[in-house]
């Protein structure tokens, strides 16, 4: 076995993971926190800079993809026990973990009993992949999360292969909107008209609707005449450690909030 192959078996055997939680607020409600999303990076002096999406690029090449999707989403359903009450946690999955391992699905269930935590506070953001899931498959990963009163937000819905198959066989209740598309989108008036577009396709849907990478005042007063209906980004809160949100938008008001 080469060096990086021990090294990644090490990573997932080992859990050596390091979980950051940004805050997602509620928009036309800047006081009030509807949950976190759980960050993941690599808890190792030697190559700290490792995101979670640069293990997986690693792991989809050696054969180590479900083991270190298994490790991350263990560590994060770990985090789940600390969220506050009434406010949830978004964790990133990808649906292969469960549709090629039978056993996930009973696992999940043993840890979410374990921590006596409630499925329906859990979001699976599901990732990007390079390829396209097979249609069925992905039917078949909502209808085991919505029997577990698990809802599912389509992360990055621009970076998605055919991400209108995707939005029709999965029907997500979240919609979330890339950093990418929604830093400074406000100077750079096509861009603006893609979210915009992409704000309204979730309303006519009947999703929620997720920005990403808040980063200044002038995003989030853009963000918020375009009637999204939740943000996040560095402007309203850094990851952290624990699961805390000190509010730079109205600190005296911390009020979950339970869609």
């Amino acid at each position: 076995m080469n060096t990086v192959n021990q090294w990644l078996n090490q990573v997932c055997q080992e859990r050596r993971f390091d979980c950051r939680f940004q805050p997602i607020i509620v928009a036309d409600h800047p006081a009030k926190l509807f949950g976190f999303e759980c960050l993941t990076r690599v808890a190792n002096p030697q190559r700290s800079g490792l995101s979670v999406f640069d293990l997986m690029r690693l792991a989809e090449d050696r054969s180590l993809k479900q083991e270190l999707h298994r490790a991350v989403l263990d560590c994060c359903l770990d985090g789940l026990a600390q969220v506050p009450m009434a406010t949830h946690l978004f964790v990133n999955i990808c649906p292969d973990l469960f549709l090629a391992n039978v056993d996930a699905w009973d696992e999940l269930d043993a840890k979410l009993s374990k921590h006596s935590i409630a499925a329906e506070r859990l979001v699976f953001e599901m990732v990007e992949t390079d390829r396209a899931p097979d249609r069925a498959n992905l039917f078949q990963f909502a209808v085991q999360c919505r029997f577990r009163n698990i809802r599912i937000a389509v992360d990055d819905l621009g970076s998605q292969p055919n991400p209108f198959a995707v939005l029709n066989d999965i029907q997500p209740e979240f919609i979330k909107l890339e950093m990418e598309l929604v830093t400074g989108c406000h100077e750079q008036s096509y861009r603006a008209k893609i979210v915009k577009s992409i704000l309204n396709l979730a309303r006519e849907l009947g999703a929620i609707s997720i920005v990403e990478g808040i980063e200044t005042a002038a995003d989030w007063d853009w963000i918020c005449r375009q009637r999204a209906d939740l943000a996040q980004g560095y402007y309203l809160g850094r990851p952290h450690s624990s699961p805390t949100w000190h509010n730079p938008i109205a600190p005296q008001e911390l009020t979950p909030l339970t869609f």
